[in-house]
């Protein structure tokens, strides 16, 4: 019993720092002599309101997303598209987002008043240039007062791909 207890909470602990797989549970499972069921359940409940980590949380920096893209667009997509990832890049400018034009009246109804625009990169060999623009929450407005162009920011993101724009919406400045 003890060792079944020891065992628990090594692999609750370690549920913590990394993501446990199904194969993880399996194995523990098969070591502990316990039903699947009721060792993912524990792992369940335990994880319940923590955040999972995944690789998408590691930080990219914006040229290895434009080097992912430049080596092999398919991929990039299906590894970034539509991933929760959190991104380090400089700063090229920052303004309000005009997405529908000069006119449009703003309201503390729409999620994405600002847009950061990161550096832009010429694929050689095209008429390619590829865009990064963020997108933050406006609960993140404050935290933008001092940011100029230049400074590096790290936000995490909703990451969208419209080669050759690759957005990020619903940032939050880290």
């Amino acid at each position: 019993m003890r060792k079944f207890i020891f065992a628990l909470i090594i692999l609750f602990a370690t549920a913590g720092i990394f993501a446990v797989s199904t194969e993880d549970i399996q194995n523990a499972a098969a070591t502990l002599n316990v039903p699947y069921d009721v060792l993912a359940e524990l792992v369940a409940e335990y994880n319940e309101g923590t955040p999972a980590e995944s690789a998408s949380s590691s930080v990219v920096d914006l040229n290895t997303l434009y080097d992912d893209f430049i080596a092999n667009g398919v991929v990039a997509d299906m590894k970034y598209n539509g991933q929760n990832i959190t991104i380090r890049f400089p700063v090229s400018s920052m303004h309000a987002n005009s997405m529908y034009g000069e006119e449009y009246s703003w309201d503390d109804s729409y999620l994405y008043r600002y847009e950061i625009e990161g550096p832009r990169r010429f694929i050689e060999g095209t008429n390619m240039i590829l865009n990064f623009w963020c997108y933050p929450d406006n609960s993140e407005a404050g935290k933008l007062m001092n940011v100029k162009s230049g400074d590096y920011l790290t936000v995490q993101g909703t990451c969208f791909i419209e080669a050759p724009i690759i957005k990020l919406f619903g940032a939050k400045i880290l």
